[in-house]
């Protein structure tokens, strides 16, 4: 009985509170982050990258390394950046740490 008690009392209440906060993190998460504050050429600036590509691009971006968690969300950065904008983007690990040399 007191655990019935617990779980309705207690436990529901505070899901319930925790299930709108989670629901909230989406809205907090797509807000814009741009225009974002960047340093070009010594001076302060907003950025703004553009809609579209002006042209059709094919570019590469060379990462030091591919193995770990970091630079894989950089290139998922990257990737949605580069779909977003029109532009065809290949990613490529460019020798990984143990092989500084190569880089």
């Amino acid at each position: 009985m007191r655990s019935t008690h617990f779980v309705r009392q207690v436990l529901l209440p505070t899901s319930r509170w925790l299930l709108l906060v989670v629901l909230q993190i989406p809205v907090v998460a797509a807000h814009s982050i741009w225009p974002a504050k960047v340093i070009a050429d010594g001076q302060p600036q907003n950025y703004q990258p553009v809609e579209k590509a002006a042209r059709q691009w094919r570019i590469c971006a060379l990462l030091p390394h591919g193995k770990d968690h970091y630079w894989w969300g950089g290139a998922w950065g990257l990737s949605e950046q580069a779909a977003a904008s029109g532009v065809e983007l290949g990613i490529y690990e460019a020798g990984g740490y143990e092989f500084g040399w190569k880089q």
